[in-house]
């Protein structure tokens, strides 16, 4: 599932402890962000509050690794190819809005 690349939602991400496949409490079900981050104390809702709480613990630069590792390595050159492999002719990946925020600016 290519779902959890680019869109993060915290069900996805919930690990053994995720009981639902929507938040159903105001703190979330996120609890990692692999590969760097295997397991957080606090839950977090979305990806917004994930990069605040990320930004106000580590740092701006470790938060930015921790995101860049994750979209490198959550979909990768062997998963597409197992995709291929299946016969599998298109692939519908999330794209959010942010990812062009850049072309906002002038």
């Amino acid at each position: 599932n290519v779902g959890g690349w680019l869109v993060l939602e915290d069900w996805f991400f919930s690990g053994f402890k995720g009981t639902h496949v929507m938040s159903v409490t105001p703190e979330g079900q996120g609890l990692c962000l692999p590969p760097v981050l295997t397991e957080l104390e606090e839950t977090w809702p979305s990806e917004g509050i994930l990069v605040q709480r990320l930004k106000d613990t580590v740092g701006v630069d470790k938060t930015v690794e921790i995101f860049d590792a994750h979209r490198h390595e959550y979909v990768g050159n062997t998963d597409l190819r197992r995709i291929r492999d299946l016969g599998i002719k298109s692939v519908r990946v999330p794209i959010p809005w942010y990812t062009f925020q850049d072309a906002l600016y002038d």
